[in-house]
């Protein structure tokens, strides 16, 4: 099973538990995981590109609430960082 399977499962299952905050935040990852597609012009997304995008929007996340302020940790320099970028690849220190 893919992990967009896996994602569109657990949509469901939250849809149907009436859990909302679970749903809302699934139902948003899944949207940005079709207009990867969409970027990507295929059918089928694999799941590097799925890991891709939700590290695109904890990334982007993390960021909004270093600048809003609300986040409890500071950021964390390049190479002190758990996932550092070298020659557009993730890397996992």
């Amino acid at each position: 099973m893919s992990l967009e399977q896996q994602i569109d499962q657990d949509y469901i299952q939250a849809m149907k538990a009436r859990d909302t905050a679970r749903s809302s935040a699934l139902s948003f990852l899944r949207s940005q995981i079709k207009y990867a597609r969409i970027e990507l012009r295929t059918e089928h997304v694999e799941d590097k590109e799925v890991i891709a995008v939700i590290k695109k929007q904890i990334k982007l996340l993390h960021r909004h609430l270093i600048i809003t302020g609300k986040s409890k940790t500071r950021p964390l320099p390049f190479y002190h960082h758990p996932i550092g970028i070298k020659n557009n690849r993730f890397n996992f220190i």
